[in-house]
């Protein structure tokens, strides 16, 4: 049986979150944030290496605090080494992951077709464009 979400508590509450609800997951002092789409973020304390244990191959750690959902990503900025995700959020992508980033996403899922168009690289599910990367 595959598993499409996460069980998650902190002092309040424990909630069921779906793996395809969780934009990135970013910690800070000791509190892992659940960043969400378009429902209220969910913070704890559980370390983010254990709730990462748990997720799906589709999200990746772009930096040792914040794991993202590959699946939102809708543009990299290779120079800037940032990303922008579905909600418009920015992220700082650390060097090191930067490459690993770049092939995760490229060679991820065969429903994805990459092409160069100029000087972008843009990767399609199907008809759908979901990823420009600038090459500047």
């Amino acid at each position: 049986m595959i598993q499409e979400s996460l069980l998650i508590s902190n002092e309040q509450e424990t909630r069921i979150i779906r793996f395809d609800k969780i934009l990135y997951i970013i910690t800070e002092d000791y509190l892992s944030t659940l960043i969400l789409i378009n429902h209220p973020r969910f913070i704890c304390s559980k370390p983010l290496c254990e709730i990462m244990n748990h997720l799906p191959p589709y999200f990746f750690q772009i930096s040792r605090a914040c794991v993202v959902n590959m699946n939102e990503i809708i543009s990299v900025k290779r120079s800037a080494r940032k990303i922008v995700l579905s909600n418009s959020s920015e992220l700082i992508v650390s060097m090191r992951k930067m490459k690993t980033l770049y092939e995760a996403l490229t060679n991820k899922n065969a429903a994805f077709i990459v092409r160069t168009i100029g000087s972008s690289i843009v990767i399609s599910h199907y008809c759908n464009p979901i990823l420009f990367l600038c090459l500047h």
